[in-house]
């Protein structure tokens, strides 16, 4: 129970933190498609810390659905 918490937690975290780094993602690609600045480093390791984060979102969210299934599953049999 307590491991579901901590996923569940965690997971909501990083959907709010991948919501913020999209808007920076955003600004960012807008920066590289026009062409705004010489030197566009920073807004490439955005884009990628970006990416990152998404990741780890999902990756984060499929163990929570896998932590949290088993116990539906189990309960659900237990009622009938």
């Amino acid at each position: 129970m307590k491991k579901q918490r901590i996923l569940m937690t965690l997971t909501y975290v990083l959907a709010c933190l991948t919501l913020f780094m999209l808007l920076f993602a955003h600004l960012a690609l807008t920066d590289i498609f026009h062409k705004n600045e010489s030197d566009l480093q920073m807004e490439w390791w955005a884009v990628r810390l970006t990416f990152g984060v998404i990741v780890m979102f999902v990756i984060s969210v499929f163990a929570t659905l896998k932590t949290i299934s088993p116990a539906r599953h189990t309960s659900l049999s237990a009622q009938k």
